[in-house]
């Protein structure tokens, strides 16, 4: 991002919605998010599934959001592959 449309990096910094990013740079975050954390975890997941369109509430708000839902799934993919064995 330029300077002046640059976003703190904490907790509450909104991420989506305030008009700081768009969607083709929101697409990209998405994706690279999803992409470190295979590569650091080997743990495929895909933030923008059918389940986050049903939220009631975005989980894209905030860092803050964003990281509890992440921990969300990452969890999920856990159980699922505990049930496999």
């Amino acid at each position: 991002l330029s300077d002046e449309n640059k976003i703190k990096k904490n907790e509450s910094t909104v991420i989506f919605g305030d008009g700081k990013i768009d969607s083709l740079a929101f697409i990209n975050f998405i994706s690279s998010i999803e992409e470190n954390i295979f590569n650091e975890f080997s743990i495929s997941i895909d933030l923008t599934n059918e389940d986050v369109l049903m939220e009631e509430v975005s989980p894209f708000r905030t860092v803050s959001t964003l990281a509890e839902y992440i921990e969300i799934l990452i969890n999920k993919d856990k159980d699922s592959d505990d049930d496999k064995w």
